[in-house]
């Protein structure tokens, strides 16, 4: 039953589903495991191909739904908010808040310091609390 609701899948939405989708990723690393697929590292049969495809799905409900952002600070969450809701690229953020991305992609890996140009371009663009960034930076 598991295996038809979840054959051909691309997205899931709901905290059933992801349940679903956990027990079908752990039965399929069982069988394979039992069968011998997974015993060569890298290895690229239907058994990986079908797990890899399942956990980036959950990954992606991870992301949209149960936003688990373990050690985002609170500036951060609110700015991936920002980009979500008007639906832009970190790039076009990036461009927006006047850095490059890969300055920015770090500012967002907690891996960047904010600079006060920066604190004003996340206020002046995303209308960010510049006490949260005070707090955050």
């Amino acid at each position: 039953m598991v295996t038809t609701i979840l054959k051909g899948i691309e997205r899931i939405t709901t905290p059933i589903e992801f349940e679903l989708l956990k027990n079908y990723i752990d039965s399929l690393i069982n069988e394979a495991t039992a069968k011998g697929h997974l015993v060569k590292k890298g290895a690229n049969n239907t058994f990986t191909q079908e797990i890899a495809r399942l956990v980036r799905i959950g990954a992606s409900y991870e992301d949209e739904f149960l936003q688990l952002a373990v050690g985002k600070s609170p500036l951060i969450k609110d700015i991936e908010v920002v980009i979500k809701n008007r639906g832009i690229t970190q790039k076009k953020a990036a461009e927006l808040v006047g850095v490059n991305e890969v300055t920015f992609s770090g500012i967002m890996r907690g891996k960047q310091n904010i600079t006060m140009r920066i604190a004003k371009g996340l206020v002046r663009e995303f209308q960010i609390d510049p006490n949260k960034i005070i707090q955050y930076s």
